[in-house]
């Protein structure tokens, strides 16, 4: 009898253990097929990321890279549909859609049962709408609910009537892309599957899935700065020459004329520059002297002064007037005058063997002259309103010829603001009266002494701080 029962409890220890075995097996074959499919994961996802790098360095252009980010992010994790969504101006947009379309946004009822990858018109309409930033699944994903991965899109209030017209029950998983502070879009995936619950992705696939949309959020933030740093390349040539264009519109060197000396510098705060000044010949006998300034800085105020010294330049030979001359070119700037802008101006006419000098001011800081028989400064004040704030009536009336006589050894000095305006580290500015002082010690060395020596003063000044304002400065000398 006892065989029996040692039979029985060997025959049980044998079940027991092949259950065990069993058991044990199945348990290894899980962990190898999780293990062949980690392997396999980060086999795509290298394969990814290295064809991520060749798509940066082979072509720039962000179709290009979008399309890579769409097909290789679905190649990666077996995904039957993905689309990557971009976010502007408050809307996002389908920019890349794979050979099977996924659906993650509501659809008009006339394509619920369109069929994924066979149907343009559904296709269409992925790439054409345009959702709010802040509305459906999509809005939530980017809104801030970070990475998700959904078995079934029908529990999704805004997706319920595309999937009940679905044949197969849809998994998902959608990611925002961010770059440091910036929401770039979406990037979903889906996969379709015949039986209901049917298995969708795997969390190993949602991880993957993640760094997927990681990496393609860096090259969408690395090509942005790409494209910024070219733009920001033209942009500077763009400048650049737009400053070699205005140096050529300034004189080259003073006129050689018998009965005056000028001289002049300019000094531009930036690359281009709202300064102006012209040595303008209009005949034989008489020479035209123009200085000006717009409000503002940079190529906004480089294109009004452009624009101010064609129409001056259009306008000197018709009238021997310098206030005609300014009531001309106020006429024209202002119609295209922005608000916020405007133009100062001072013209003035020399005639040969005429001591006689006519100018005109428009809003300009008032000359100062040198009078070489008592050696004193006096301030001419000619009246006058800046020009492109008023259409012409009130303009012409306040903008009249002033006259004044100039003996031998006299010198006038013209100059912008941004002389005055100079300041140092104190943020204390040159100002006038040093400017009257230092004009005063120079002004009997004659033109080209000015010009120097002033230039110096207020290098010296504004040592250790940047220059603010554009600086302009032209003397001219009776002989």
């Amino acid at each position: 009898m006892e065989h029996y029962v040692y039979g029985s409890l060997l025959v049980l220890g044998a079940l027991i253990t092949a259950l065990i075995w069993a058991r044990y097996r199945g348990r290894l074959l899980v962990v190898a097929r999780e293990r062949d499919e980690i392997a396999v994961g980060e086999h795509r996802m290298f394969e990814f990321l290295h064809g991520l790098g060749e798509s940066l360095r082979d072509d720039t252009s962000a179709s290009a890279l979008q399309r890579f980010i769409v097909e290789g992010a679905a190649d990666v994790v077996s995904a039957d549909g993905a689309i990557l969504y971009l976010a502007e101006d408050g809307e996002l947009t389908a920019v890349h859609v794979s050979a099977t379309e996924p659906v993650v946004i509501p659809l008009p009822e006339s394509l619920r049962k369109e069929t994924p990858g066979k149907s343009a018109a559904l296709r269409s309409h992925l790439l054409l709408a345009h959702i709010p930033e802040s509305e459906g699944l999509l809005g939530e994903i980017l809104g801030g609910a970070g990475a998700v991965m959904i078995h079934d899109l029908a529990i999704q209030e805004s997706l319920k009537e595309v999937a009940a017209e679905s044949q197969h029950n849809t998994s998902a998983m959608l990611a925002p892309l961010i770059y440091g502070q910036k929401r770039f879009g979406v990037l979903a995936m889906t996969r379709h599957r015949g039986g209901k619950g049917s298995k969708g992705f795997s969390m190993n696939e949602f991880e993957v899935f993640r760094s997927v949309a990681e990496q393609s959020s860096f090259a969408l933030g690395n090509a942005l700065v790409h494209v910024e740093a070219g733009e920001k390349r033209r942009l500077d040539e763009e400048i650049r020459r737009a400053s070699e264009i205005q140096r050529i519109m300034l004189p080259m060197k003073p006129p050689a004329l018998s009965d005056f000396h000028l001289a002049a510098i300019y000094r531009p705060a930036r690359v281009v520059s709202g300064d102006y000044y012209d040595y303008i010949k209009i005949d034989e006998t008489h020479y035209g002297v123009a200085i000006g300034d717009v409000c503002g800085k940079g190529i906004a105020a480089s294109l009004v002064m452009a624009m101010s010294r064609s129409i001056l330049r259009a306008n000197v030979g018709l009238t021997r007037s310098p206030a005609q001359v300014l009531h001309a070119v106020n006429r024209v700037l202002f119609p295209d005058m922005r608000q916020d802008m405007f133009v100062s101006l001072l013209y003035l006419v020399l005639e040969k063997g005429n001591d006689e000098i006519t100018l005109a001011c428009a809003g300009h800081e008032p000359p100062l002259c040198y009078r070489s028989d008592t050696s004193e400064i006096e301030a001419l004040e000619p009246s006058g309103l800046v020009a492109g704030i008023d259409q012409g009536e009130v303009f012409e009336q306040c903008v009249e010829d002033f006259c004044f006589r100039m003996a031998p050894g006299d010198v006038i000095l013209l100059f912008t603001d941004g002389a005055i305006e100079r300041q140092n580290v104190d943020m204390e500015e040159f100002g006038i009266d040093r400017l009257r002082e230092r004009f005063q010690e120079l002004a009997s060395s004659g033109s080209e002494a000015v010009i120097d020596g002033i230039a110096a003063s207020l290098r010296a000044f504004g040592t250790g701080m940047p220059q603010n304002d554009d600086v302009t400065l032209i003397a001219l000398e009776k002989r």
